[in-house]
């Protein structure tokens, strides 16, 4: 006979209440603990695998299809903070979305801004992915974040109402010392903008 096990509301209520005194941010890494084991970043090793597999199995395709799935979920994000902090300057989105990324453990971004011609994401010590790279002592020969590419492509697109064209123009995973994206409206001439760079 089957038996049933259900955790009990006082159960979650003090594991709950457990996690809330443990967690700690590592700003500098981005990174979320319970106490010295990575919490969030464990997802890091799940995205590590799953994106070794997929390019495995279809090639650079992969790359297309992880930044893919990811873009509608920086759409709805974007729309999530407007419709919790109302209408914000747009300095005050953008730092939003560089501190949701550390305040959830996914890491630490800045960004420049040159909107509505280019803005560029910049992890300093790489996004998760690429940092797991570096972890397996695995290297690639080509940008290999294309999960927050897509969530940051999304997210942007929808805060200016450009399509933007996104790529990574550095990766700690090629051995480069950042991770850095850029992304560039199609629309505006393309010789201004950061320099023109």
């Amino acid at each position: 006979m089957l038996k049933r096990i259900d955790p009990d509301e006082k159960s979650i209520k003090e594991l709950y209440g457990e996690y809330l005194n443990k967690w700690v941010l590592d700003y500098e890494r981005g990174m979320l603990r319970f106490d010295e084991i990575p919490g969030f970043w464990s997802r890091c090793s799940l995205l590590y695998a799953m994106y070794k597999e997929l390019t495995s199995l279809i090639g650079p395709a992969g790359d297309t299809l992880m930044a893919r799935v990811t873009k509608p979920h920086g759409v709805t994000f974007l729309t999530f903070l407007k419709d919790m902090k109302g209408e914000l300057p747009r300095d005050d989105i953008l730092k939003l979305i560089a501190t949701d990324l550390l305040a959830t453990g996914w890491g630490r971004v800045y960004i420049e801004d040159d909107s509505p011609h280019e803005i560029r994401v910049i992890a300093p010590k790489g996004f998760p992915l690429a940092q797991q790279f570096k972890l397996h002592d695995d290297k690639s020969t080509h940008p290999v974040d294309y999960y927050f590419l897509g969530y940051f492509q999304g997210a942007l697109s929808t805060l200016d109402d450009v399509n933007y064209d996104a790529s990574e123009i550095k990766c700690v995973a090629k051995g480069d010392d950042e991770c850095v994206f850029v992304f560039r409206n199609r629309d505006c001439d393309s010789g201004r903008g950061m320099g023109g760079r």
